[in-house]
Parts: C-alpha cells; sequence; structure tokens
C-alpha cells in the first residue's frame, strides 16, 4: 500500500496533518540596494523562471522586475 502510495504521488511529501504537499527548490536572491542594472545574470535568470517571488518590498521589487522584462511571474 505504501509503495502504491509513494508512486502515486512522487515529488509530494507529507505534513504533520497527513496532507500532501508540493516539494520545491527556494532560492534566495540578493538585489541591488541602488541601481537597478547592478544585479547579476543569474540573478535575473532565477526571478525569470521563478513560479512564485516572495519579497520584503514589493513595490520595489515589482519596479526592478518590469525594469528587465520579467513579467510574468506572481509576486
Amino acid at each position: 500500500m505504501e509503495r502504491e502510495w509513494s508512486q502515486q504521488n512522487a515529488g509530494t511529501e507529507m505534513t504533520s496533518n497527513d496532507r500532501p504537499t508540493k516539494s520545491g527548490v527556494l532560492y534566495v536572491v540578493s538585489v541591488p540596494i541602488g541601481h537597478l542594472d547592478d544585479i547579476t545574470l543569474r540573478a535575473l535568470r532565477i526571478l525569470g523562471e521563478a513560479d512564485l517571488i516572495a519579497s520584503e518590498n514589493p513595490a520595489a521589487t515589482q519596479h526592478l522586475l518590469s525594469h528587465h522584462g520579467i513579467a510574468a511571474t506572481p509576486l
């Protein structure tokens, strides 16, 4: 029974209340304090490929994303 469940739910984990959750990867991306172009290409790639972006300052992050043409990522 356990093997059947794990094959059907590959990529999920069980929480303490027995609800499956999706696992993922957390990237911590440093963004520039000053000029918007002072950001690495790798940081821009990660921000563009992310499924979701969590930010301390969403308005500033939205400004940075817009400046670099990253529009499809939920913030």
